[in-house]
Formats: C-alpha cells, structure tokens, sequence
C-alpha cells in the first residue's frame, strides 16, 4: 500500500489527454493462487473507458522468505517496467502520452517509497533487469 500512495502522491499529472487511469493489477501467487510467468503481463487499453492496464505477475519465490528491502526494490522496479509498458503499448495505438514525464514522476515515486534510495534500472535479482515485459507489449 505504501508504494500505491507514493505513486498516488507523486503521479498527478495528465500524462495523456486520452487516458484518464493507468491501473497496475498485482498478481501475486502463493497459497491460494499460482499465476504463470513473472513480470508485465497483458497489457491492455480501453479508449472508451479512457484507462490503461497492465498485470504485474509475482511468482512466490520473489517473496517468500526475501528480504523486506529486497522485495520493496523488486516491487518498485517492477511497477517502473509495467508502467513504461502501459507507455509503450499507448504508443504504439497512436494514443499521445507525456511518457518522459510520466516516467520522471515514478521514479520520484519509487525513490520516496525506497526511503531515498534511488531506483536504479539494472536490479540483479529481476529476470532480465529493467525493463522486463512479457505477453502484452
């Protein structure tokens, strides 16, 4: 919840005139649920209901038995690369977005909610580093 009210907090702009939501869906797997792969999933537009989403699929191996720190570096890389995913996908369907600033702003988001800590790209425990997009961009 905290990383939701920084990026609420941080992210205030009108990034695209078109797009009035960018909703980010946790997929977390563990006992009650298992989600297949890991990352940014289904990237999805709807310009009749002007918003953007995307999945961000946790497998229970990024935290069951982690590192508090560790994970909240994983979650805020992680809604970075879904972020830029809903960016890159508006795009791509010709949907004008301020995608610099968007991106400027979760990161100010991101650094707030690591306590200061700046988020850097290349994080070693992600699959693939930052960003890392599967099944949907």
């Amino acid at each position: 919840m905290a990383l939701r009210k920084e990026l609420e907090v941080h992210c205030t702009a009108p990034y695209s005139p078109e797009m009035k939501e960018f909703a980010i869906v946790l997929r977390i797997s563990g006992e009650l649920a298992n989600f297949e792969g890991e990352g940014v999933q289904k990237v999805r537009v709807s310009r009749k209901g002007e918003y953007v989403t995307a999945d961000f699929v946790i497998p229970e191996s990024r935290w069951k038995g982690v590192p508090f720190e560790t994970f909240k570096r994983y979650l805020a890389a992680g809604a970075t690369a879904t972020l830029k995913a809903m960016a890159t996908r508006l795009v791509k369907v010709k949907i004008p977005i301020n995608s610099v600033e968007l991106l400027e702003d979760v990161s100010k988001a991101t650094t707030s909610f690591l306590g200061g800590e700046k988020q850097r790209c290349q994080v070693p425990f992600l699959p693939s580093g930052c960003p890392f997009i599967q099944n949907g961009t």
